[in-house]
């Protein structure tokens, strides 16, 4: 309930380096990031997620997270959870900030309509994306990630995605903070100081394909050259069906499945169409080791 980035579409295709996409793969390469399609002028997006911001707020009424009177300082917990994040297109440059985003969390994941500890365990991510030609997309991205309010460390992360063609090759190297390294793991696979690559190929409007190593670099950290792929459909303009497999070396096979319906664009005027499809329902499904599953659901509405 907590998640500014509603990761439906990258994990149900396992994360690839190569993807490309609105504020949710951000995460994955900052050179994926696109929002706006032909912006001569300035274009702004802010992120909202009022239903957090409502739960946080309804449990300090009450009482869950304090002793139910609210002060000055309470009420900017749910502020913090209402505003998730920031955009910006402007010609080849797409700028962005991610607020207050929580961090994997087994036990926190678990309480669906709690808010996590708003001042521990989560991060912010400012991202920038450049194009240098219609072939060419580099990026770069800076994650505050805060254990308490007294104890902030600081990440970094920059990629590249090249499109000759129909195909697109993708890479992008992380580096997470001491005590943060293996923090992303859990969901998008990713730890520090690795280098990941990967391919994505359209062989016409319908299909996309999507292949590539997590952790090419270091054979001592988790992860070490772990396949990924991925398969996205779109039979219908409204209708994306996904699937992605990936083996983990010490747990074994993991698959997942995504849905996405309906196409917000075809509800908005062309100047405010994104580059890359956003639908109104985005559904992830990753089904992990040990009778473990990962789910993410998200609704879009645009104002």
């Amino acid at each position: 309930m907590t998640l500014s980035s509603s990761a439906g579409r990258s994990l149900s295709l396992t994360c690839p380096a190569a993807l490309e996409g609105y504020i949710a793969e951000v995460p994955i390469n900052p050179a994926g990031f696109k929002l706006f399609k032909d912006v001569p002028a300035p274009r702004f997006a802010v992120y909202l997620n009022p239903l957090s911001a409502f739960i946080a707020f309804k449990g300090l009424q009450e009482g869950e997270y304090g002793n139910g009177v609210i002060d000055s300082e309470d009420l900017l917990i749910p502020a913090l959870l209402l505003f998730k994040g920031f955009a910006l297109s402007y010609r080849a440059l797409n700028v962005g900030l991610v607020m207050s985003e929580q961090l994997p969390n087994g036990d926190v994941n678990k309480r669906l309509f709690h808010y996590f500890p708003v001042y521990d365990d989560y991060y912010n991510r400012l991202f920038l994306r450049l194009e240098l030609d219609e072939r060419v997309a580099i990026g770069v991205s800076a994650e505050m990630f805060t254990v308490d309010e007294k104890n902030i460390r600081v990440g970094y992360s920059y990629g590249v995605i090249l499109k000759p063609g129909k195909l697109n090759v993708g890479v992008f190297y992380s580096m997470l903070p001491d005590g943060y390294e293996e923090a992303l793991l859990p969901n998008i696979r990713l730890v520090d100081e690795t280098v990941n690559a990967g391919l994505s190929w359209q062989p016409n409007k319908m299909v996309k394909c999507f292949t590539g190593l997590r952790n090419i670099s270091e054979e001592s950290r988790p992860a070490f050259l772990e396949p990924h792929s991925g398969l996205e459909v779109i039979p219908w303009k409204h209708a994306a069906l996904r699937a992605g497999y990936y083996y983990e070396k010490d747990e074994g096979n993991v698959f997942s499945f995504g849905l996405g319906l309906l196409d917000i664009n075809d509800f908005r005027p062309m100047q405010n169409h994104t580059e890359i499809r956003e639908f109104l329902l985005d559904y992830g499904l990753v089904m992990l080791p040990g009778d473990i599953a990962l789910h993410s659901v998200a609704v879009h509405f645009r104002i």
